[in-house]
């Protein structure tokens, strides 16, 4: 009891004096602390090292064990058998509480016996330190190690009721090979990545909730939800409806509803949406799903296995390190660098977020090698401007965004439009855009703190990280390349897109790039359920006479918007501004497209542009609720790189850019056909 009792007390002396390097040697077991001038201590030191010893034993096993890669639940096991065998009554949750992250991650054993008292003694800091050291795990940790870490969370998360996190950490404990050195590190760093992406998308989802989430607006959403129901059900018909008709409205305003509130996933809105249709007599059941058949929606399918390819293999990471590259070292180069890239980089991910959580912490680290401080003007400078043209450039290409083949399979007349027409019809409106948003960029942080130019070593290292081109990297590129080809020569050889996008998921799973695991896991199945029932919806509405009923009853109150394309487009751009503000992303687009296509075509206006401008307006971050893709941007540099203030900022500058493009091209539109009459 003594001994025990004097290594305590000197490790109090040495905490509270900051001697960390002394404390360590204590804990750990050393044989003398020279440093250390504390009463009693070499003694205790002396004392207490069998029993440390056979403790450092007892970690080592728990956390280099191979049955650590295959059992989780057997790592933490042990790393609790561990523990106890540490002295019971020394607090090291008390005692590491001040010690440097660096000099405590850098002894794993230490580590983990800290880490295994913090969740004794239900300590907040743990968790956190926990999340710091997975960041440098690639440094500091062997993969078992860091499988155990994963499996002590899972525990802290388990313990704190977050069963969905916890459910998260174990699998990335069970995801980490024991292979070679560089393809352990690659593994690490896209587990890494795949926790990011989960922790951004909840931020994201909470972030975005216009009333919250919890059980009073679920309860006000229901109500509303069922009152229009009922109300539209018992209504009288009206603009020449059928009984059908009505539902439908009644139908689509209850599923406008609970969009809005969010207190239910939006998947799960659009199915009931679809089973209503079919129980209630507005369409029948092979009209209902009629989405799910539709080439359109089999090539979300393939596009979005193709874009899980290109996460997996980290193929964007290179193309952007390596793009980068290509450019001076100084602010201005990798300004213009970050411009390229993500106009490059564009058609290969088919999500605006994706590339945006790939984009921003790239320009983070650029930033960071050039001196800028957190959300500095240099750094929401270089990490503004990327998410702009990582992520809000997808409505100019048609593979940019999964979103932009929904609209297009909802308008209607479209069938016509290829990869390469896209690519024609937009490619003014890029650059109107591009050279609008670079200098409006440029003006507003022009005034920006002094950056030394970054050492070629920063982007070197970063493709040290992930090592030499592997077999999956050169299927992937291979595949994404060919399929784009294809689709640019489409005129030439007929077929649809749905079916060249097939020959690439085709190779990519023949190639043994796409498994099971990655289909299962790295699809968004339930936006594809959602799109499903969004290619129905405009089907439906056009059946039961909805799209002709706002036709005519907006047509007559919008006449004078009507006879001017250019007022009519103008128009378009500021109600989507404004209906984001209650509706966002791809509900937003639905309602926009199926209300306003009728009256397009009034104006003389192809559904091409139509589409194209409603893409660009339904995502702006004028408040940072109404975007999805600005959100991802901010949280994936964990709100460090700018604030909302400057993304307002940037807001406004996106905005602006928008309505220029859209007036500025239509004379392009009206000489290509696009629009058939003067405005």
């Amino acid at each position: 009891m003594r001994k025990r009792g004097d290594t305590a007390a000197a490790a109090a002396v040495l905490s509270d004096g900051g001697s960390w390097p002394a404390l360590i040697a204590l804990l750990e077991g050393g044989r003398s602390v020279s440093d250390a001038n504390v009463g009693g201590a070499p003694a205790a030191m002396a004392a207490a090292a069998p029993s440390r010893d056979q403790a450092a034993a007892a970690l080592e096993a728990a956390t280099a064990s191979p049955l650590d890669r295959d059992e989780p639940d057997a790592a933490l096991r042990r790393r609790s058998e561990a523990a106890s065998a540490l002295p019971k009554d020394l607090p090291l949750a008390d005692l590491l509480a001040r010690c440097p992250d660096e000099l405590l991650f850098d002894r794993p054993r230490l580590f983990a016996a800290y880490l295994d008292d913090c969740l004794a003694r239900g300590r907040e800091e743990g968790y956190v330190r926990f999340e710091a050291a997975l960041e440098t795990a690639s440094g500091r940790f062997e993969p078992a190690q860091t499988a155990a870490l994963y499996a002590w969370g899972a525990e802290w998360c388990r313990r704190a009721g977050r069963s969905h996190k916890a459910l998260e950490y174990m699998r990335l404990a069970e995801s980490l090979p024991g292979t070679e050195a560089e393809s352990t590190e690659r593994s690490l760093r896209l587990a890494r990545e795949k926790l990011r992406d989960e922790q951004n998308k909840r931020l994201v989802e909470q972030a975005g909730a216009l009333l919250g989430r919890g059980r009073l607006p679920l309860l006000a959403g229901l109500a509303l939800a069922l009152s229009g129901l009922v109300y539209f059900h018992f209504a009288d018909p009206f603009a020449g409806l059928a009984r059908q008709g009505m539902d439908f409205i009644g139908i689509g305003l209850a599923a406008v509803v609970m969009w809005i509130v969010r207190a239910v996933p939006d998947y799960l809105v659009a199915l009931f949406m679809a089973m209503l249709w079919a129980v209630g007599g507005v369409a029948e059941p092979s009209v209902a799903l009629s989405g799910f058949a539709s080439p359109s929606w089999l090539y979300m399918l393939f596009i979005l296995a193709l874009g899980a390819a290109i996460t997996k293999s980290g193929l964007l990471y290179r193309f952007s390190l390596l793009a980068l590259k290509l450019f001076p070292a100084s602010y201005r180069g990798q300004f213009w660098g970050i411009v390229a890239s993500g106009a490059l980089l564009n058609p290969l991910i088919p999500s605006s977020s994706a590339k945006v959580g790939l984009g921003v912490p790239i320009a983070r680290t650029l930033s960071e090698a050039m001196g800028f401080a957190d959300r500095s003007r240099g750094m929401a400078g270089l990490s503004l401007t990327a998410m702009v043209f990582y992520g809000f450039t997808a409505p100019f290409v048609l593979t940019g965004s999964y979103t932009n083949v929904m609209a297009l399979g909802m308008a209607g007349g479209t069938e016509g439009v290829s990869w390469f027409q896209w690519l024609i019809y937009a490619l003014p409106a890029f650059l109107v855009f591009g050279g609008a948003m670079a200098g409006f960029m440029a003006w507003t942080f022009r005034r920006r703190e002094p950056g030394r130019p970054i050492r070629t070593e920063v982007l070197d290292d970063q493709l040290k990280l992930i090592g030499r081109w592997t077999r999956s990297e050169r299927a992937t590129a291979a595949a994404a390349l060919g399929s784009i080809a294809l689709l640019i020569l489409q005129p030439l050889h007929g077929l649809d897109y749905a079916w060249v996008m097939l020959l690439g998921f085709a190779a990519l799973v023949l190639f043994g790039v796409l498994d099971g695991d990655t289909l299962k896991t790295g699809i968004d199945w339930p936006f594809l359920l959602f799109i499903g029932v969004a290619f129905s919806f405009a089907e439906v509405a056009e059946r039961v006479g909805v799209v002709d009923a706002m036709s005519n009853v907006l047509g007559a109150r919008m006449a004078a918007f009507s006879g001017s394309p250019t007022l009519f487009l103008v128009s378009v751009v500021l109600l989507s501004f404004l209906v984001t503000l209650v509706v966002r992303d791809d509900a937003a687009v639905i309602l926009l497209v199926v209300s306003t296509a009728g009256l397009a075509a009034q104006a003389g206006i192809h559904p091409w542009v139509l589409v194209f401008v409603i893409l660009l307006s339904t995502d702006p971050f004028f408040f940072a609720y109404q975007s999805p893709t600005y959100l991802t941007g901010y949280y994936s540099a964990e709100g460090r790189s700018f604030t909302h203030r400057q993304g307002q900022l940037t807001a406004i500058g996106y905005g602006l850019a928008v309505l220029l493009l859209t007036v500025a091209c239509v004379p392009y539109w009206k000489w290509l056909g696009l629009i058939g009459h003067g405005g």
